[in-house]
């Protein structure tokens, strides 16, 4: 593998077969040792940089395989077991950007990929990362795929690029045969539900499970078009007209989050649109990042809030 790992002082090993004993140990945590706040129908447990989050302003969540949180925060990337945050160590041949647009992917055995706005990539395995790629000039295209490969280890989309990353080395895939073809397009299709699937990497379009499809603008619109081709605005009321569109979610149970760069997140269920903002109990308004867990949790990044997690609003 490319790059030297970093140095770190507690490294944490994974016991096989007991995946499902930390995934119930994480949720019973996280139950009990944060605090709870909101209003109305809507409650949420949050947790900050006195909470030992290394820093209120959060881009991207993921969660592992084994059940834990990966949290890229405007200054380093951190895990959360529950109980408490920890750091990714910096590599020293990979400084890490404090801005633009970065993206967390999740892998088999507790693997988690840190890709950057410029083209970077680290491999981060029981904690500790060693570099794929270093960040490139500006306009690098980013890695916007990872995903297993049934022969051992991933396959990575640079770009146009398609690449296999094993602990022996990374390379390039010239002509992509139709198994590749079809991982990448699959993955597209699972992306395509979570609303993470932007030509550049970044959350652009959200297929919902009537075929509809959710699409961003690049100043942020949110628009719907019908499988019948009809397209239509979306709006919600007291949301202004120049909030961003950040990120889009379908939870399992078909609502459509929206999260916004000022106003919070839009939810949207069959008969109703609602708007969940910093009066209702969020942290604050600007949501950069929405996920849902392997509950049917629905967890929040904000701009300068730390992490919010929603426990109802039914």
């Amino acid at each position: 593998m490319k790059g030297e790992p970093a140095s770190r002082p507690r490294p944490r090993p994974v016991v096989p077969g007991r995946g499902w004993l930390l995934v119930a140990l994480f949720l019973f945590l996280i139950g009990c040792l944060s605090p709870l706040h909101g209003q109305g129908q809507y409650s949420f447990r949050s947790w900050q940089s006195e909470d030992g989050l290394p820093v209120n302003n959060v881009r991207s969540i993921v969660q592992s395989t084994e059940g834990h949180l990966w949290i890229a925060t405007a200054e380093c990337v951190a895990s959360f077991d529950g109980v408490e945050f920890e750091r990714v160590p910096q590599h020293p041949g990979f400084p890490y950007p404090h801005s633009g647009d970065n993206r967390l992917f999740a892998t088999a055995g507790e693997i988690v990929w840190f890709s950057s706005a410029r083209g970077g990539l680290l491999q981060i395995t029981d904690g500790v990362p060693s570099i794929i790629w270093p960040d490139g000039p500006a306009g690098s295209p980013p890695v916007t795929q990872v995903m297993d490969h049934p022969g051992g280890g991933v396959v990575a989309r640079r770009g146009a690029e398609v690449w296999i990353i094993r602990p022996d080395g990374v390379t390039r895939v010239e002509k992509p045969d139709d198994d590749i073809l079809k991982m990448l397009g699959d993955d597209l299709t699972t992306r395509a539900s979570k609303g993470r699937i932007g030509i550049d990497g970044t959350p652009g379009r959200l297929v919902d499970r009537g075929a509809s499809v959710w699409s961003v603008s690049a100043d942020g619109a949110l628009t719907v078009t019908s499988p019948e081709g009809v397209r239509r605005s979306m709006t919600m009321k007291r949301v202004s007209q120049d909030s961003h569109v950040t990120e889009l979610l379908e939870d399992r149970e078909g609502n459509i989050w929206v999260a916004t760069a000022l106003n919070g997140l839009g939810l949207f269920r069959e008969d109703r649109v609602e708007v969940v903002n910093a009066a209702a109990g969020l942290s604050e308004g600007a949501v950069l990042a929405v996920i849902e867990d392997s509950r049917g949790k629905v967890w929040l990044g904000n701009r300068r809030g730390g992490v919010d997690r929603i426990i109802d609003g039914k």
